[in-house]
């Protein structure tokens, strides 16, 4: 399973974000916790999954990598979802 990113701007104090597809269907956004969350800054944030075991507010994820190791589990685990 081969997931990409998509760089995007995000309106609020988190600027930072990603789109995340599979194949061309998009499974996730994530965001790039800014200085707000004080020792979470730097960190990715679920801010939405449209996989039906993933759950949108998972995080935060210390590197990117991390956060899509989740979303690529939780996609795994969804019967029906290749």
């Amino acid at each position: 399973m081969r997931l990409t990113l998509r760089p995007v701007e995000l309106i609020g104090p988190d600027r930072e974000g990603r789109l995340v597809f599979l194949e061309e269907r998009l499974v996730a956004v994530l965001s790039k916790l800014g200085e707000l969350h004080e020792d979470a800054t730097g960190h990715w944030f679920l801010e939405a999954s449209f996989t039906p075991t993933s759950r949108s507010g998972a995080g935060p994820f210390a590197t990117l990598e991390d956060a899509l190791a989740a979303i690529g589990t939780g996609l795994n685990a969804s019967p029906g979802i290749r």
